[in-house]
Order: C-alpha cells, then sequence, then structure tokens
C-alpha cells in the first residue's frame, strides 16, 4: 500500500514516543486531558504527503469500495483504528469530520511560525494513522486547517453530514 509519508517534527516525534505533554485539547465529549505519563496524545492530527495519489487508499477499494465526496478540495483523511473501526471494521469509510485548530502550541509544545487556528470539513478515506483520536490528513486540509505542511497539531473534531 503506498498510502502515507507521514513527517513530524523532532519535538512531536519525542511527544509521541515518551507521552511527555501537558496541555488540554478537544471540547465537548472528546476532551482530554494530557499530562505527564506515557499515554498517547490524544485528538492530534498529522501531515500526509500525498504526492497526488491517493489511489490505494484502503476505503476506496473492497469491501468498502467508497466513491469520494471531496472531489474538489481532496479533504482526505485517514484516521486512527478507534475512529476507523468505531463499533465494526471500516466503520467510518466515507464519514466526514469538520476538524479545528486553535492556533496555538503543536503536540511539540511549542507555536511553529506560519502556525494559525483553521477549520476544515474532511472525509476519511484510509486506517493506519497511529495512536488514538488520530487525523493523518492530506496538505490541503492539513494546510487549510493549521496554515502550515506539516507538524503534530492538537485539534477538536466532530462528525458531521457529507456534502
Amino acid at each position: 500500500m503506498k498510502f502515507s509519508t507521514t513527517i513530524f517534527t523532532p519535538a512531536a516525534m519525542a511527544i509521541m514516543s515518551i507521552g511527555s505533554v501537558n496541555a488540554r485539547i478537544g471540547s465537548d465529549s472528546n476532551q482530554r486531558e494530557l499530562s505527564e505519563s506515557v499515554k498517547e496524545p490524544t485528538n492530534f492530527m498529522t501531515w500526509w504527503d500525498d504526492k497526488g495519489d491517493y489511489s490505494d487508499s484502503e476505503c476506496l477499494h473492497y469491501p468498502y469500495n467508497l466513491t469520494p465526496t471531496m472531489t474538489k478540495s481532496h479533504h482526505y483523511c485517514a484516521v486512527s483504528k478507534d475512529i476507523f473501526n468505531d463499533g465494526e471494521k471500516g466503520a467510518a469509510c466515507g464519514d466526514c469530520y469538520e476538524i479545528s485548530y486553535d492556533g496555538g502550541k503543536s503536540m511539540g509544545g511549542r507555536t511553529p511560525e506560519g502556525a494559525r487556528a483553521g477549520s476544515a470539513k474532511i472525509q476519511v478515506i484510509n486506517s493506519g494513522a497511529g495512536g488514538t483520536k488520530h487525523f493523518d490528513c492530506l496538505d490541503g486540509a492539513f494546510s487549510q486547517i493549521t496554515g502550515l505542511h506539516t507538524d503534530a497539531m492538537p485539534i477538536t473534531y466532530k462528525k458531521i453530514s457529507c456534502p
């Protein structure tokens, strides 16, 4: 499967490997408190460099055979297993979410130059994002949400009707 090249800053990699962060992210029912622990970060988004080809995405093939609806924006994401399977294998294929970033610090604990608050509607087309509550988004969606082209950012998200 030629799926994803996710790029993390060194600080984001350190947090994901040792789990040391002290931040409050999320809202409503998916709000989580991250503290000094070995837990994986929750409610975060990374960047998927698709190089213009996401054709091997799991949801686009048997048994899901999804026809993506975000054809103009290509706002597509892979998600972690907890979201992807949500009660049954592949349950999230084709689901749409609104993802928001508040413009604050990355998962690495710093505010990257050029970061800004934003949001976008995305569609799930693949699994394979590691951890939990993780969206690995194509560059266009990631850039619209954060103003950046790489990093790991805390987010809030909610399931919405697809356009």
